[in-house]
């Protein structure tokens, strides 16, 4: 009789547990970040079938639409990642470490009775490797964030 009691008691919880785990996916937080995201932010999904990079245009609690020439519906269901694309903040990221790398750089490998001297060093690599810094930013985005990740 004991161990019945014992036994019902541990097994009581599971109906509720069972419905918790049923509506969690519409209480997500990180899902909830998606529907409050800018219409026109520039997203890069991950999905079942492949990558979707479009324009960010509604989220509902089981779908997500963007705009890529045409409107493109995807069911939360088959989304594993959204990324969310900040281009010119990787650009001005990778400018400011190229051109902090190369005025150091340049800077450490001038003499001072040299031709252009340490000032003229620091400022011409540090230009030449803010381009190059920006270039890398832009190309590969790297300060963009993920918003949602399917549990």
């Amino acid at each position: 009789m004991r161990r019945l009691s014992l036994a019902l008691l541990l097994l009581m919880p599971l109906p509720a547990l069972a419905q918790a785990a049923s509506s969690a996916p519409f209480n997500d937080p990180a899902w909830l970040r998606v529907q409050q995201l800018k219409p026109g932010s520039s997203l890069h999904i991950k999905t079942t079938h492949g990558t979707v990079r479009c324009s960010f245009r509604a989220a509902t609690p089981d779908a997500l639409t963007c705009v890529k020439k045409t409107d493109v519906v995807l069911q939360r269901t088959e989304i594993k990642t959204i990324g969310v694309s900040h281009r010119g903040r990787s650009t001005l990221v990778g400018l400011a470490i190229g051109a902090g790398g190369g005025a150091v750089g340049g800077a450490s490998a001038g003499h001072s009775g040299d031709f252009v001297g340490k000032g003229g060093l620091a400022t011409l690599f540090g230009v030449a490797f803010g381009i190059i810094g920006a270039g890398i930013g832009a190309a590969t985005d790297f300060t963009g964030g993920t918003v949602y990740r399917a549990p």
